[in-house]
């Protein structure tokens, strides 16, 4: 596994650089490898130098291939708890919440596994420290509700309708407010009082960017 990283350095770290063509071929050269060396892969690959780069890679050349749910949910789990152990920004001003979004996490809503991850994003808005509830809250009405309406999530997102804390209805108002979703929905109103604080949100907070 280390052997194929050293050689293909120089590819990993390009990658978001190269044309479909280029993509295209790595990613039937790096899927040929990893499906030789599955059991490998879940243990070795995030301790791996080169890992953060690799992230889109893996992401685009499986997230569609059933034989990996395993591992994207194993991926999804550690992200989680790592964020919810550390949720504080690191020195160079990313915290660890910033690492699960850049996962390309809107990507795995196409495969067939995205419910069952969706699942995983969920169970978090009921988390009893308000920040990191308010941080996934924000992450399925932005993100994932819009590509997955699943009936769970919106369920969920309804539920945040009546929060005391305007920011969270408001979220919850706009993932349930989204084309697709008001299909399923219908119209859904909001107190006038949220809908002036968001346009003052510079003064009251942005819903998008919670604080601890």
């Amino acid at each position: 596994m280390q052997q194929f990283l050293e050689q293909n350095a120089e590819a990993i770290e390009n990658y978001d650089f190269m044309d479909d063509s280029e993509k295209a071929g790595f990613e039937n050269k790096f899927q040929a490898f990893a499906r030789a060396n599955k059991a490998e892969i879940g243990t070795f690959l995030p301790e791996a130098e080169f890992y953060d780069d690799l992230i889109p890679v893996i992401y685009n050349s499986f997230y569609n291939d059933r034989e990996w749910e395993d591992f994207f949910v194993s991926e999804v789990e550690t992200m989680i708890r790592i964020f919810i152990q550390d949720p504080e920004k690191d020195e160079d001003g990313v915290d660890n919440f910033s690492k699960l979004e850049s996962m390309g996490l809107s990507k795995l809503t196409e495969g067939p596994f995205g419910k069952k991850l969706l699942s995983l994003l969920i169970k978090q808005i009921d988390h009893s420290d308000p920040y990191i509830s308010h941080k996934f809250l924000a992450l399925v009405a932005n993100y994932w509700i819009s590509s997955l309406p699943d009936a769970s999530a919106i369920d969920k997102l309804k539920s945040k309708l009546s929060d005391s804390n305007w920011q969270i209805r408001w979220l919850a108002h706009a993932g349930l407010t989204s084309p697709v979703i008001r299909e399923h929905t219908g119209d859904i109103n909001i107190p006038f009082s949220d809908k002036v604080k968001y346009f003052l949100r510079n003064y009251f907070g942005d819903p998008n960017k919670p604080k601890r």
